[in-house]
């Protein structure tokens, strides 16, 4: 369970930006500094959302199948051109001199799953026996280096609520409200939804990584 939950903090760093046809980002979301971080505060130049699965893989001889809903805003534009060119799980670890905030839904099962839908969702948590769900999240704050300066999730979690009002492949709304010691995330979203190529059962599997700092 403590890897599902790792994986779902990790799996948010998926997501792809917006059509260049329409607004970059709409949503009223602001930032704070968490403690000891200055810099921290910034408006998502881009926000977007990736439905990942059904995908059925199989880890420490156990067979499940996975789904998942990956949000993410970002301090740079066109994150999914970033993603496409440099590799998924490059969003935030790949990107330097930049802020990124991740959340992800994932739901696994050892039958058929869910899908994810409208609904509160509590960040930090890992709910249901038969079906899990976990939520999580992430915030990256990357010098030129691609060195993470923002909150330690080991000792600095990330908690709060993600409430879905509409979701679908091409568009997702709701609100987040994301706390951490000294800061915090909020506000309203509406974010585009694209696609990509993602590999979830590497991912579990921790094989799936980013190639470098960019």
């Amino acid at each position: 369970m403590k890897r599902l939950y790792a994986v779902a903090a990790t799996a948010a760093l998926l997501c792809c930006g917006k059509s260049s046809s329409g607004p970059v980002y709409d949503g009223g979301i602001v930032g704070t500094p968490p403690a000891g971080q200055a810099g921290f505060s910034f408006a998502p130049a881009d926000g977007a959302a990736l439905f990942v699965g059904p995908a059925t893989c199989t880890q420490e001889g156990v067979t499940a199948q996975f789904t998942g809903l990956f949000l993410g805003f970002s301090g740079y534009s066109n994150v999914c051109g970033f993603m496409r060119t440099h590799g998924a799980q490059c969003a935030d670890v790949g990107k330097a001199s930049t802020t990124f905030v991740g959340v992800v839904i994932l739901k696994g099962a050892l039958g058929s799953v869910s899908a994810i839908g409208p609904g509160t969702y509590d960040v930090g948590e890992v709910t249901g026996t038969t079906e899990v769900t976990a939520t999580g999240a992430t915030v990256t704050v990357n010098d030129a280096a691609c060195t993470n300066g923002g909150p330690d999730p080991s000792t600095n979690p990330v908690g709060g609520t993600l409430t879905i009002t509409s979701a679908s492949a091409g568009d997702v709304k709701g609100t987040v409200d994301l706390t951490w010691t000294g800061g915090g995330f909020s506000g309203p979203f509406e974010v585009i939804g694209c696609t990509t190529s993602v590999d979830v059962c590497g991912m579990l599997a921790g094989t799936a990584g980013c190639a470098g700092c960019f």
